[in-house]
């Protein structure tokens, strides 16, 4: 039996210029209200989350998710570690795409020698990779301290003292980048080896050292005199008068990749704001939406 307010809400449908427009936003205007009627009850509701509370949420699509989570207290938190993680998955993947640059040309090395031309191209290319790579390792290391003003893991900065053993390295790296970038007149050299007791091929990509310190001594006053003293304590160690920048890279990778490995993980048993409810809520509901939508699949499938 139809109520009074259910044959009023027909005759407005009915009588409005276009009925189906109408309707539709009757919907969506329903739909912003259990929206914000959930993150209304997420401030309110106790942390953290359990199994109904995450059943109800799971209901939701990600970009609604994205409006109710915002009145739980771990959202920015939480946010801020899904970019974190974004960057850390780039990282590997730059990381990769530069290594196979060099050895790329290492490889074309054996059998035809370059000319002028090829070689630019060939170490254009690694300055590009190379460029991309430092940008993201910078953005790491730039989000990794934005998490952790959320997070406030007290042990923070020892590991990182920890990983990063090699002083001046990560210093070292974003120089070249600097300087590849501007254009300064740095000339890399190409190499190419053979262990014949192994087998082996080695390719590299070195700078001198010589030069790469004068070229510092003149940016000391942009580059700052902490930064700049790292740089020359690190360029002290290496015995080598040039840089072989593949293994520069290969030990400043490992020292990143062990950092950020025990940061996710020491994020993730290190809960003060609960971050771990908004990511699960996520995770349930795309799983959810994908069963939806293989159910719909699979009766499409059944109908044809």
């Amino acid at each position: 039996m139809e109520n009074e307010a259910y044959r009023e809400l027909k005759q407005r449908i009915k009588d409005s210029a276009d009925p189906f427009a109408y309707a539709i936003g009757l919907v969506n205007d329903q739909r912003k209200r259990e929206v914000e009627a959930a993150r209304v009850g997420v401030e309110g509701y106790p942390k953290p989350f359990d199994k109904e509370a995450f059943k109800f949420l799971a209901n939701f699509p990600a970009h609604e998710l994205d409006i109710i989570l915002k009145g739980h207290p771990g959202y920015e938190l939480w946010k801020s570690i899904s970019s974190y993680k974004v960057i850390r998955n780039i990282f590997e993947v730059s990381k990769a795409d530069l290594i196979a640059a060099i050895e790329t040309h290492g490889i074309n090395q054996q059998s035809v020698i370059p000319n002028r031309n090829q070689l630019e191209f060939y170490t254009n290319t690694v300055r590009k990779e190379f460029f991309a790579f430092t940008a993201v390792a910078q953005s790491l290391v730039d989000y990794s301290r934005i998490v952790h003003r959320g997070s406030q893991i007290q042990d923070y900065q020892d590991k990182f003292n920890l990983f990063f053993i090699d002083i001046g390295l990560h210093e070292l790296v974003v120089e070249i980048r600097n300087i590849f970038l501007h254009g300064k007149p740095i000339l890399p050299n190409w190499f190419w080896t053979r262990d014949f007791l192994t087998g082996e091929n080695k390719y590299g990509f070195t700078i001198d050292k010589k030069i790469m310190r004068s070229i510092l001594q003149n940016q000391q006053n942009r580059i700052g005199r902490e930064k700049f003293l790292k740089i020359q304590t690190y360029l002290d160690k290496q015995r080598q008068n040039e840089l072989d920048l593949l293994a520069i890279l290969k030990s400043y990778s490992t020292m990143v990749t062990s950092f950020h490995k025990w940061y996710i993980e020491a994020l993730r048993t290190h809960n003060p704001l609960h971050w771990l409810d908004c990511e699960k809520c996520v995770h349930k509901s795309n799983r959810n939406m994908k069963l939806l939508m293989m159910r719909a699949f699979s009766k499409q499938q059944a109908k044809t």
